[in-house]
C-alpha cells in the first residue's frame, strides 16, 4: 500500500500560482516518519502542530532541517502540481459558465499522473490519497471524484484503495510534510517569477536550504499551462469528466 498525502499553498488566489504537493511513502514508512517527525515536535519548545509558513518567520534553522530529515528518510517519491494565476485568468471565457476551481484540476490531476507513475512502476500497488482539510472545495472535489470514476480505466480503478479522504493536519502527521513542501514550492515561484516560462533550469534560483535537500527526492511534476487549461475547458463542454483529463 501506498499512501500518497498532497496540501495546497495559493488557493486563496493570492501570489503567482496555486501549488497542490506532497509525497507517497508506504504506510509503513509513513509509520516511521511519523515517530521521527513526532520527535522534532516535541523539541523544546514544543510545537503542536507544524505550519511551515510561521516556522519560516520563527523557527531555528537547524530544528527545521531535522524535520527535513524525517522526510528524506523516508518518502520514495515526491508529487507537485501547479497552476498559474495569469493562465487561468486568460482561459476563464474558455469555460463559459462552467465555474473554474483550480483546487478541482489539481486535486483530479494530481491523482491522475500519480495513478499513472504507479501503474507504470509498480502495476499491482494500491494507492491511498490523503488531502488536508478544504472544507467547501474539498467536498466539491470530493463530488466530482464520485462522478469521474466511472471513466476511469478498469486498472486505474484498480489501483485507486479507496475513495480520497481530507484529514486534520493535527491529527495526521505526514501532511505536516505535505504543507512543508506545498509552502516551499510556493515560495520558489514567487521568487523565480520574473523568469519567463522557456528559461533553461539553470536559471532559476533555489534561496532555500530546505528546498535544495528536497528538491533532490524523485518527484513527479504536473503543471498547467494555457494550451492544457483550454484542452480542459474544450473537454469540459463535451463531458462533466474534464478533471481527470491528462
Amino acid at each position: 500500500m501506498r499512501i500518497v498525502v498532497l496540501d495546497d499553498s495559493g488557493s486563496d488566489r493570492q501570489g503567482s500560482a496555486i501549488v497542490l504537493a506532497g509525497y507517497a511513502a508506504t504506510s509503513e514508512a509513513w509509520e516511521t516518519f511519523s515517530s521521527a517527525w513526532r520527535q522534532v515536535l516535541d523539541e523544546s519548545p514544543p510545537i503542536a502542530c507544524f505550519r511551515m509558513k510561521k516556522a519560516n518567520r520563527r523557527m531555528a534553522q537547524g530544528r527545521l532541517l531535522r524535520f527535513v530529515s524525517a522526510i528524506e528518510a523516508n518518502v520514495e517519491l515526491g508529487i507537485t502540481s501547479c497552476i498559474f494565476n495569469d493562465d487561468l485568468n486568460a482561459v476563464k471565457p474558455d469555460f463559459g459558465d462552467f465555474i473554474l476551481q483550480p483546487y478541482d484540476l489539481l486535486f483530479h490531476g494530481t491523482m491522475a499522473v500519480t495513478v499513472d507513475y504507479y501503474l507504470r512502476h509498480l502495476p499491482d500497488e494500491k494507492i491511498e490519497f490523503v488531502f488536508d482539510e478544504q472544507g467547501a472545495l474539498g467536498r466539491t472535489a470530493l463530488r466530482f471524484f464520485d462522478n469521474i470514476h466511472q471513466f476511469l480505466t478498469e486498472k486505474e480503478r484498480g489501483a485507486i484503495a479507496s475513495r480520497p479522504v481530507h484529514e486534520s493536519d493535527r491529527r495526521y502527521l505526514p501532511l505536516q510534510a505535505a504543507d512543508l513542501i506545498a509552502w516551499q514550492t510556493k515560495r520558489f515561484i514567487e521568487e523565480n517569477k520574473h523568469f519567463p516560462p522557456t528559461s533553461a533550469i539553470n536559471q532559476y534560483v533555489v534561496n532555500s536550504p530546505v528546498l535544495q535537500r528536497l528538491e533532490k527526492i524523485s518527484t513527479l511534476y504536473n503543471t498547467y499551462g494555457v494550451s492544457r487549461l483550454q484542452r480542459i475547458a474544450r473537454d469540459t463542454r463535451i463531458a462533466s469528466s474534464s478533471p481527470w483529463q491528462k
